[in-house]
């Protein structure tokens, strides 16, 4: 009974020890031959195991341990963008924002943090699958010395209570090396799940990154569409005051011409009205002269009375 519950309990701990990705690669073989060797609690245990029994179901057991793999590291990306024309006129725009109180986003300091984190990330995660290959061949060269230094010795007619120690020995130091592969299998889980969170918070920083880049170069882009409108609204502005200015200033001058030739025409009409005046003021007294010596003469004739 103690033998069958110890089966059981290795049996049970090899499956949780496989990750969840792991238990799906497992072949149809492999999972029913694991349901094999593990009995139901219904089914009878010998009193007397023989050897041969007793391989095979340490064959089993091996077989189902050497079926954890470990594993695959994720592929580390690295995202290096180079600067682009937009992102110089950025950088000179957001110097330009920083010296009017505003905070500059520099891009190339996130981005060498990204790229040390997924290389620090990706270096713990091979040193530690180094670790465990070499553990694991340092382990496979000492069983193989282990079965050559063994020496066949012959099955006996019956077990004894000696050979169901050793076997229940055995059981229990396979149960110990499955909860050490377990620990070992858990720590490479974490690493991986930390290099997983690393990637994930290194995206993020560059989503980030992307949509202020996005919004500073839309928010360039606007202030030079609003400098373009700007110069072309002060162009149309001035040229149409310039316009306005040259026809008012065509206008006074047409008037001013208007006026010379007004006040020319009206000199011409007061000449000739002087002159018209001066002809009769002449003929006038040319008249009262000629009146004068008639008097005159008279009243020297003595033709007056």
């Amino acid at each position: 009974m103690k033998t069958t519950q110890a089966v059981e309990a290795l049996a049970h701990e090899t499956m949780m020890m496989l990750p969840v990705d792991e238990t799906k690669a497992v072949d149809k073989e492999q999972e029913i031959t694991l349901k094999k060797s593990v009995p139901s609690d219904s089914d009878k245990v010998p009193k007397v195991l023989g050897k041969r029994k007793s391989s095979e179901m340490m064959a089993q057991v091996e077989q189902a341990t050497n079926a954890i793999q470990p594993m695959k590291k994720p592929r580390a990306e690295t995202y290096i963008v180079p600067p682009s024309a937009g992102q110089q006129q950025l950088g000179e725009d957001t110097q330009h924002d920083t010296e009017n109180g505003k905070q500059r986003y520099d891009w190339e300091e996130m981005f060498e943090s990204s790229r040390r984190t997924k290389l620090e990330a990706k270096k713990f995660l091979a040193d530690s699958m180094e670790k465990l290959r070499k553990f694991r061949e340092k382990r496979k060269q000492e069983e193989e010395e282990k079965m050559k230094k063994k020496k066949p010795k012959k099955a006996p007619a019956r077990q004894t209570d000696a050979s169901f120690k050793r076997r229940d020995g055995l059981l229990k130091e396979a149960a110990k090396q499955s909860k050490q592969r377990a620990a070992r299998l858990k720590k490479t889980d974490e690493v991986l799940k930390k290099s997983a969170e690393l990637q994930k918070e290194s995206e993020e920083r560059r989503k980030k990154y992307e949509a202020k880049r996005k919004e500073q170069e839309m928010k360039w882009k606007e202030r030079q569409e609003m400098e373009r409108v700007r110069a072309s609204e002060r162009e149309v502005y001035w040229r149409a005051k310039r316009e306005a200015q040259m026809t008012e200033h065509r206008q006074r001058m047409h008037e001013m011409e208007e006026n010379i030739k007004y006040h020319r025409e009206l000199c011409k009409k007061r000449m000739a009205e002087a002159k018209a005046s001066e002809e009769r003021s002449r003929v006038i007294e040319n008249k009262l002269r000629d009146f004068h010596s008639a008097i005159a003469a008279a009243c020297e004739g003595g033709d007056i009375e």
